[in-house]
C-alpha cells in the first residue's frame, strides 16, 4: 500500500496517453485497482513473515488483436492467486449491501470493466492481463 499511489498513477498515464475513450480509460483503471486491492490483501501474511513482495506493471498495445487492444499486465511474486478470471460470474447487483456476502462482486466488475481479463501463473509468479479496445 505504500507504493498505491505511484502504482495507479502509472497506471493512469498509461492509460490517457494510449486511450481516447475516456469511459476506456475508466473502466481499465477500475479493474486494475480491483486486482491490485487483491493482490496487496492476499500477499499480507507473506509480508508480514517478513518476505518481499516485488510487484511489476508494464503496458503495451496489442495492434494484432482485433480491434487493436491496449493492456496492463500486473505481475507479482507473492503466492499463487488464481482469481478465476475464466469464470463466469453471477452477482445480483440489485441486492441490499446488507444482504451481500463479502468477495465477488470485485472480480465480477473486472470481468464486465474490460474487454480481456486473463490470469495466468509462470515462473513462480501470478500474472494478470487487463485490456480495453482502442
Amino acid at each position: 500500500m505504500d507504493h498505491w499511489d505511484e502504482a495507479m498513477a502509472f497506471i493512469a498515464v498509461q492509460a490517457e496517453a494510449s486511450l481516447t475513450n475516456q469511459s476506456a480509460i475508466y473502466r481499465l483503471r477500475l479493474a486494475c485497482e480491483e486486482i491490485l486491492s487483491n493482490v496487496i490483501r492476499e500477499t499480507g501474511d507473506e509480508q508480514a513473515s517478513g518476505r518481499d513482495i516485488t510487484l511489476w506493471i508494464s503496458s503495451f498495445a496489442l495492434h494484432t488483436a482485433s480491434p487493436p487492444s491496449f493492456a496492463i499486465r500486473i505481475e507479482d511474486n507473492g503466492p499463487h492467486y488464481d482469481p478465476g478470471l475464466d469464470k463466469e460470474r453471477h452477482v445480483n447487483i440489485g441486492l441490499p449491501i446488507t444482504e451481500r456476502k463479502p468477495g465477488g462482486l470485485g472480480l465480477f466488475l473486472v470481468q464486465k470493466s474490460v474487454d480481456l481479463a486473463e490470469y495466468h501463473y509462470s515462473a513462480s509468479r501470478n500474472i494478470y492481463c487487463l485490456a480495453v479496445k482502442m
